[in-house]
């Protein structure tokens, strides 16, 4: 665009452009760009200035700082917008009523730390939106609305209690986010704070593991785990570090076993008993054969059925209230001279080419 659409659309007095891009604006070099060795930034302006009937070209991106700025005021005008719409006194109790919500979240330790700060810097916004638009006195509106903010703001203090009890309270919340599991889906639909969320549970739940239950880097991941899928009411848990060292210990030594288990050479009785190695070979290329075939011929639920039974030897049916007629029927149509039978014969003509075991 020109520069003078652009100053225009800004809002930038007209002596003042230099000044105000060199303080919220970065300048890219557009030969490198276009060479590949540079990246464009969001939200890019390509600026057009004529002089001496020469065109100069300049390409400017927002900073940081700007992008939030203008998303602020963006949410600002959208939240005004919507207050605006509907009576006050209805946007008042909405917004108490997310308060409410998200105190009670608070207090159970239902939301990480981190998490419940966004969901605050949100709603506060809202709150001085609300303040702004109002049009009269609402006493006991605006006492309800700051009687929330009171008790939420008690919730929030509570959970920076120091004792170890609180802090694995804190730790399993932030490990059930950092693993997506049995956590509080609130904010499933915004994934990129939720990865922020989840990279501050991270450090959070690192920290802890370093300070309070004196664990080196490799069992992070363990740790996490017992964390996120333990559950016992911290506040009857005496030790929690030593709950999860004891949770630790005894999960190695379910994996020691375990390893042994399956490395350990069978007895001659197990050898003596164990199917020959050209049976088992046998009955893995069938199975691997049928599945292939099955897929492409899309057979019906009755005849894959059928034909499965055959296969492992089994001549009931599965179901014991099957009725015989409508079995016999299916085991006909799989005849060679039905339409079934041919396609499962030519399908697997293969086979009798192949020497059998």
């Amino acid at each position: 665009m020109e520069e003078s659409e652009f100053l225009a659309q800004s809002g930038c007095p007209p002596g003042e452009l230099e000044n105000w891009l060199a303080a919220g604006w970065n300048q890219h070099n557009i030969r490198a760009i276009i060479a590949g060795s540079e990246v464009v930034g969001p939200q890019p302006h390509l600026l057009v200035r004529h002089q001496d009937n020469q065109a100069t070209v300049r390409l400017f991106c927002p900073t940081r700082k700007l992008l939030r700025q203008n998303a602020r005021r963006d949410a600002s005008a959208s939240l005004r917008e919507y207050i605006a719409g509907r009576p006050w006194v209805e946007s008042c109790d909405e917004i108490v009523s997310q308060i409410v919500a998200i105190t009670a979240a608070c207090a159970a330790r239902q939301l990480p730390t981190g998490e419940i700060k966004l969901l605050w810097f949100a709603l506060w916004i809202a709150i001085e939106e609300l303040l702004q638009s109002r049009d009269g006195l609402y006493t006991e509106h605006m006492k309800r609305l700051h009687a929330s903010v009171v008790t939420f703001c008690q919730a929030f203090q509570e959970r920076g209690n120091p004792s170890p009890q609180s802090k694995y309270s804190e730790a399993r919340v932030s490990a059930r986010r950092s693993l997506n599991v049995k956590h509080n889906p609130v904010m499933d639909s915004y994934p990129a704070l939720v990865e922020v969320v989840r990279e501050v549970c991270s450090h959070e739940l690192a920290t802890y593991m370093e300070d309070d239950i004196h664990l080196d880097a490799d069992h992070f991941l363990d740790m996490l785990h017992t964390l996120a899928h333990d559950g016992a009411d911290p506040a009857t848990v005496a030790n929690p570090p030593a709950r999860i060292r004891v949770a630790l210990r005894r999960e190695d030594r379910r994996r020691e076993r375990l390893f042994r288990l399956r490395w350990q050479q069978p007895t001659p009785e197990q050898s003596a008993a164990a199917p020959a190695r050209e049976q088992v070979e046998s009955v893995a290329i069938t199975n691997a054969d049928w599945e292939i075939g099955r897929r492409r011929l899309a057979l019906p639920p009755d005849q894959t059925q059928a034909i499965e039974e055959q296969l492992d030897g089994s001549d009931m049916p599965s179901n014991s209230g099957s009725n015989a007629a409508d079995r016999k029927s299916v085991r006909r149509s799989l005849a060679a001279d039905r339409p079934w039978g041919r396609k499962l014969r030519k399908q697997f003509a293969y086979l009798q080419e192949k020497p059998g075991p």
